[in-house]
C-alpha cells in the first residue's frame, strides 16, 4: 500500500510538473505557420497566451507582420514576433521583452527589419529605454539608457512610424 502511493505521488508529480517544461522545451518548427497556429505555438514555445496581440509591418513589405505577448507581469510581457511570409504563412523569428504599450517601431531599420524603441518603467516617473535592432536572426538590444524621464521617451514619439 505504501509503495503504490509513493509510486502514484511520483507520476502525479512528474506529469504536473515535469512534463510542461518538456512541452515547452522540445523543437517546433515556425517556419511555415497559418494564423491559426500561432497561438498554439506560442502556448508550446513560451507558456500561455495571455497578453496582447496586435499586426504591424515590420519589414515594409505591405505585410502585416504578428506579435503575441504572454507571461505579462509588473516588468512588462514577452512578445513573440512573426515575419508574415504571404499566402496566410508566417515565420516566427523570436520573442523579446517589452512593456505593454510603451514601445515604438522606428523608422530606421537594420537587416530589412525596423528597429523597435522601448521604454520601461522603475517608477511612474523614470525608467529606462532600450533600442532592438534585428541583426539577421533576431531582435538584439543595442543601445539602453537608465533613469530616464518618461517625457523623453514621449518626445521621441513623433519619430516613429504609425502603425
Amino acid at each position: 500500500m505504501i509503495w503504490s502511493f509513493k509510486c502514484l505521488n511520483f507520476i502525479f508529480v512528474t506529469l504536473l510538473f515535469v512534463s510542461p517544461v518538456f512541452a515547452r522545451d522540445r523543437s517546433i518548427d515556425g517556419s511555415n505557420l497559418s494564423k491559426k497556429e500561432l497561438h498554439h505555438f506560442v502556448d508550446v514555445v513560451g507558456g500561455e497566451t495571455i497578453g496582447d496581440e496586435f499586426e504591424v509591418d515590420l519589414n515594409d513589405d505591405e505585410k502585416p507582420d504578428y506579435l503575441i505577448g504572454d507571461l505579462c507581469g509588473n516588468g512588462g510581457c514577452r512578445y513573440h514576433i512573426f515575419n508574415n511570409l504571404g499566402n496566410g504563412k508566417y515565420q516566427y523569428i523570436g520573442e523579446h521583452g517589452l512593456q505593454r504599450g510603451q514601445f515604438e517601431v522606428l523608422k530606421t531599420m537594420h537587416n530589412g527589419f525596423s528597429d523597435i524603441l522601448a521604454f520601461f518603467h522603475s517608477s511612474a516617473e523614470t525608467g529606462s529605454f532600450s533600442r532592438f535592432e534585428f541583426n539577421g536572426n533576431k531582435y538584439i538590444t543595442t543601445a539602453s539608457f537608465q533613469e530616464v524621464s518618461y517625457d523623453l521617451f514621449k518626445l521621441l514619439r513623433p519619430t516613429v512610424k504609425v502603425p
